[in-house]
């Protein structure tokens, strides 16, 4: 059998080349990520979620948690260019719905309000 892909070839650029560090729109609001070596911490919703996890090539597989819920589960995102494509799942591995975002901004000057505590942990 035959496979044809239509649209437009994105990016392919291995970690070590970028780094996944910023500030993300997506359809739940903000996402702010910080990228240090292959560990990831994020944050969304103004500090009310936090992300955690590690960088596996173009794949990023993190942990959320969200304390008011009290809400566990996980997300899985690939990333080209500016842009993030992924799913959330809860704990009991019901996939929830995309998480498509796009790099808005860098961290440096970024207004990061309550996030900046959790992915800066070291200015605590």
């Amino acid at each position: 059998g035959e496979f044809e892909a239509i649209g437009e070839l994105e990016s392919r650029i291995l970690p070590s080349e970028k780094d996944i560090s910023g500030v993300y729109d997506h359809e739940y609001g903000e996402i702010v990520l910080r990228q240090i070596g292959n560990r990831v911490l994020g944050c969304y919703d103004d500090g009310k979620g936090y992300l955690a996890g590690v960088s596996l090539g173009r794949i990023l597989r993190l942990s959320f948690y969200e304390p008011e819920k009290p809400t566990i589960g996980a997300a899985t995102f690939s990333w080209a260019g500016d842009k993030l494509y992924g799913f959330w799942y809860r704990r009991t591995n019901q996939m929830g719905s995309p998480w498509n975002a796009k790099k808005v901004s860098t961290l440096d000057g970024a207004e990061l309000g309550n996030c900046a505590a959790i992915i800066y942990p070291e200015n605590k």
